[in-house]
């Protein structure tokens, strides 16, 4: 099928996050949040980038970059006089150019962790327990509607806000895995091995779930039966296990963990996945999941190489990259706790509209837009059961492999970092070298059964191979299990306690799932192009992740 460009330029499939076309709901309003967010994120970090451009195209989401003072049509820059004379005349670039100065002057991401941190993070949790109190079965139809309000302004400020908070931890991990480039000449899984450790909040849910285990192991609450109503029996008991479960369920239950749309599932949605991990837990109380002190063995490692007269150096720019590194992870789990209390909401439309015979199945509203949603709760129309059921059965017969990777021309190259004066340029080259590890795929030849891509997280195991093409296969993960995805979300560390190996046909370096199996400690490999179709389920293979190979064994 032939599809039309969203706009002038090139525009890049984002096979990073997204498996499936996304909701109708959330492409009604997403692109502009993001679009908005990465300017304002690009302009407070000194970035030549107006913005990353967000569109749909048939339900999947294509990227645009957008250089500042280009034409919307460029692919690529002019020639280096006229980028000289730009960066030097052009008023908007010479603002940009000198705030760059001041990003790394100011250490200016230390600030903006610190305010997430202490204040932004804090008021989210208050905001989204407050959210979350209001029970949408509980709801009149008046009443759900203001509901579905609060939920659309709560999941735009909050992705908005992680939009615009990107850069804060590209620059100073970019910066500093290019300075150990210089140094050792090492590659960059070996600069982001020193990051191992410094990303706490991937493992947020497996705290909750030791808090957990702990009190069940104290108490000795049998974990035997139906799964939904164990953990219902979990949530009524009295004590710490009570309130714990309650924490557990209403925190990390109420996430999105099969992908980054309310069209997926909540972890509670799934309670065989959440029963099994927390039985692992419970049997399995002194498992260690990574290397977690302050200076990683890697780390050590690397600093060795480092010429004596830069360790110094070394030391400084590491601090900053971990400290700044905890950003990415620590946003995504207030952002999959909101989506997942959107969706809740949207279910319960759902429910209603079965029930008046607006539609055929609960989960079918996700594919109405807001409007939609209360237009038909209100009895005003809209479209039919049959027109929503066939947007449903499209977007789940599709995935990202059958679209374009680019529509529009071809993207030309960045300006080189060396055309820019220095300010900018090493803002520019922290910024590429970041987006080049989070997406960028690397050739390689793969073995002669199996797959290869990018090794993310050392280590070597033998397992047997979990296929998850889409949420109905999680049930079906079990303990030791080596899984095979397209992509991963943070979300998904409800099933690492689980899992021997992670393996994923997308992403980069520091993607998702590249970031959660390091600080699981448990191998891991990405950009395995092919890996769903070249490996059957149940088969048992040897996965490197330092080598990046997905070896078919049996």
């Amino acid at each position: 099928m032939n599809y039309t460009p969203p706009g002038p330029g090139s525009w890049i499939l984002d096979a990073a996050h997204c498996e499936r076309p996304h909701s109708r709901y959330v492409t009604d309003f997403f692109g502009d949040l993001y679009t908005r967010g990465f300017r304002e994120g690009f302009a407070r970090y000194g970035i030549l980038l107006d913005t990353i451009e967000l569109q749909f195209v048939d339900g999947f989401a294509y990227q645009r970059i957008a250089p500042l003072g280009a034409p919307p049509g460029a692919t690529g820059p002019p020639p280096r006089p006229v980028f000289w004379l730009l960066t030097r005349l052009h008023p908007a670039l010479r603002r940009r150019i000198r705030e760059a100065g001041k990003v790394f002057a100011e250490k200016r991401w230390r600030a903006d962790v610190d305010h997430f941190f202490d204040e932004q993070r804090p008021r989210w949790r208050k905001r989204l327990a407050e959210f979350a109190a209001d029970k949408p079965g509980a709801l009149s139809d008046d009443q759900l509607v203001d509901h579905l309000a609060r939920a659309k302004t709560l999941i735009a400020e909050v992705m908005y806000d992680h939009f615009s908070a990107g850069p804060v931890g590209f620059i100073p991990v970019g910066d500093f895995a290019l300075a150990c480039t210089d140094w050792t000449g090492c590659d960059a899984r070996e600069a982001i091995d020193a990051l191992t450790g410094a990303s706490p909040h991937s493992l947020d849910a497996l705290e909750i779930f030791q808090r957990l285990a702990e009190a069940i192991r104290t108490a000795g609450v049998s974990l035997e039966g139906d799964p939904s109503e164990v953990l219902d029996k979990l949530r009524s008991a009295e004590g710490e296990v009570g309130v714990a479960a309650q924490v557990w369920l209403d925190e990390v239950g109420e996430r999105i963990f099969t992908g980054h749309d309310v069209a997926e599932l909540r972890v509670v949605e799934r309670p065989k996945v959440m029963l099994d991990a927390l039985i692992h837990h419970v049997q399995h109380p002194d498992d260690t999941t990574s290397e977690s002190s302050d200076t990683p063995d890697a780390a050590k490692a690397l600093r060795q190489r480092v010429p004596e007269a830069h360790r110094g150096a070394f030391d400084d720019l590491l601090a900053e990259a971990r400290y700044a590194h905890q950003m990415r992870d620590g946003h995504s789990s207030i952002d999959f706790w909101a989506m997942g209390l959107v969706r809740r909401a949207i279910l319960e439309v759902g429910r209603r509209l079965v029930d008046a015979g607006r539609l055929h199945n609960a989960s079918d509203a996700v594919d109405l837009t807001h409007d939609e949603q209360v237009a038909a709760l209100r009895g005003q129309g809209g479209p039919s059961a049959d027109e929503v059921a066939g947007w449903v059965h499209h977007r789940e017969s599709l995935t990202c492999s059958d679209m374009p990777d680019v529509l529009g021309p071809e993207p030309g190259d960045p300006p080189p970092p060396e055309w820019l004066p220095e300010q900018g340029a090493r803002v520019a080259r922290a910024m590429q070298w970041y987006l080049e590890s989070m997406f960028a795929p690397r050739e390689s030849k793969a073995p002669e059964a199996g797959v290869v891509g990018i090794g993310a997280s050392p280590g070597h195991i033998r397992a047997r191979a979990r296929l998850v093409s889409g949420p109905e296969d999680f049930g079906r993960v079990q303990q030791g299990d080596v899984l095979i995805a397209r992509i991963t979300t943070t979300a998904y560390n409800v099933l690492l306690p689980l899992l021997g190996g992670v393996v994923t046909e997308r992403g980069g370096l520091l993607s998702h799932p590249a970031i959660v199996a390091r600080e699981y400690g448990i191998p891991g490999v990405v950009a395995a192009r092919g890996a769903l179709s070249a490996i059957p389920d149940g088969a048992t293979v040897e996965v490197d992740g330092v080598a990046g190979t997905v070896r078919v064994v049996a």
